[in-house]
This record gives C-alpha cells, sequence and structure tokens, in this order.
C-alpha cells in the first residue's frame, strides 16, 4: 500500500492537475503553532493537508471556507474560537448567511485522520459532517472535477434497511470494474472506472440508512446498466432523482 503523503500528492494531482505548483503549504513552524492549539498531535492526514495547502489552496479554494492556517490562528487570537483539548477549527466559515465553522473532533478518530463537525457560530450543538476530512475533500473533488462534468449524469438516493449502504455496494463495484481511490467508512462511497464515477454520502448516524449518490458517465445506458446492478445484485433500494441533461419526454 502507498503511503498516505504520496498516494495523496498522486490523487489530487490526478483529479486537479497542476495542483501542486498552484497551491502554497504551511510551513513547520505554522503547523507546529496549530498543533499547540490542538494540545495534542494533529490527525497525519490534516499535516499533508496544511504542508500543502495551508497557505493558499490555489483551485482547491472554497468558495465560503477558509482553510488557511493564519485564518485560523487569527481565530483563536480573536478568541472566537477557545481551545479546549478536543475541538480544533479546521476552517472559518466566511459567509454570515451560513457561518457554520468546521472543526476537527480529536477525540474520534479515524484512518490517520478525525471527524468533521460543524458549529454555528453563536451555536454550541456539533452537527457531524464527514467522517473524515479527507472524505469531504476527495467527495467534493470527485463531484465537481469528475461526476457533473460528465456528459451524462443522475443523483437520487439508495436505501438500505441494515445500513450498509457502502459495504454492501463495494463487491458489486468491484465486479463491474471500479476501484476505490481512498478508504471511507460507512457514510461515504467514492467509486471510479474510465469514464464512470459514483459517489455517496449519509448525514451521520448510527447506523446510515440512506445515502444520497452522484453517478456520472457517457451516457443513460450504460448508467442503467450501473443502477440496475446496484438494486439487484447488491439488494438496495435505488431512486434517481434527476437527469443531467434531462431524459427525453
Amino acid at each position: 500500500m502507498l503511503a498516505l503523503e504520496p498516494a495523496m500528492d498522486a490523487l489530487f494531482e490526478r483529479l486537479v492537475p497542476g495542483f501542486a505548483k498552484a497551491c502554497r503549504g504551511a510551513s513547520d513552524e505554522q503547523i507546529a503553532a496549530l498543533e499547540a492549539l490542538a494540545q495534542r498531535p494533529l490527525p497525519r492526514f490534516y499535516r499533508w493537508f496544511l504542508s500543502r495547502v495551508g497557505v493558499d489552496m490555489g483551485p482547491l479554494e472554497m468558495r465560503s471556507l477558509d482553510f488557511s492556517v493564519d485564518r485560523v490562528k487569527w481565530c483563536y487570537a480573536s478568541r472566537l474560537v477557545k481551545a479546549d483539548g478536543r475541538l480544533l477549527l479546521v476552517a472559518y466559515a466566511t459567509d454570515p448567511a451560513s457561518p457554520f465553522h468546521l472543526y476537527y473532533d480529536l477525540e474520534r478518530p479515524a484512518r490517520d485522520d478525525a471527524l468533521l463537525v460543524k458549529r454555528h457560530e453563536f451555536g454550541k450543538r456539533l452537527i457531524g459532517h464527514f467522517e473524515t476530512l479527507q472524505e469531504m475533500l476527495v467527495w467534493g473533488l470527485f463531484s465537481t472535477e469528475r461526476v457533473t462534468e460528465s456528459p451524462r449524469w443522475c443523483a437520487g438516493i439508495i436505501a438500505d434497511e441494515e445500513g450498509e449502504v457502502v459495504a454492501k455496494l463495494a463487491p458489486v463495484m468491484e465486479r463491474l470494474g471500479f476501484t476505490q481511490p481512498i478508504v471511507t467508512g460507512p457514510y461515504c462511497g467514492i467509486f471510479e472506472r474510465e469514464g464512470v464515477t459514483l459517489i455517496t454520502e449519509a448525514e451521520l448516524g448510527d447506523p446510515p440508512l440512506r445515502h444520497g449518490f452522484e453517478l456520472g458517465g457517457p451516457d443513460t445506458t450504460t448508467l442503467r446498466h450501473i443502477l440496475g446492478a446496484m438494486a439487484d445484485q447488491a439488494a438496495l433500494r435505488v431512486k434517481v432523482d434527476e437527469w443531467t441533461p434531462p431524459l427525453a419526454p
């Protein structure tokens, strides 16, 4: 198995060609400053993330979230956020209409990473977002750079009464020639093969009974074949809510 760092470098470069040259990473000193705020070692994936894009995310920049080291440090220095040894601010929400900042729950580690939660600027309730920051970023890139760039794509719901959508999908997708670019948990699925991508995502809960999905590929026939296999071979309930472009009447 490839080490995390070169594997992530290769994956992000494949999804966003020129990624490494277009971004600017944080220094060891800047990363150490965040580790001091966390009051414990940073997740390995987060260290990789900071070392590659901690100063400037380049083409990965998100419209309403600021992941930069300087912004995170500013929030703590301004006492907008208090260091508590459990939660670590990861991204500051810049849209005042939806001020939900992203945090790590460092007491919930997973796969060299940690649980990602969000909280309203003036609230206390934590809302589960993704099981890991890695899942959030990779899922988002496959959505924007693969699925929605496909000639034909669809979106809908996959349901399973046992809450095992990803576990049941995996062997079926493998038989169809798909691979998984990263290891995910039960709340997120990412599957790809040449010209076709399937991504799923569920609200964090126990168990995840419903996943939203996006499936992109070359044509309707190919996508319908895959949808049929998901329903029949994986014994899942699959409902398509929209096609892009819309199907002919």
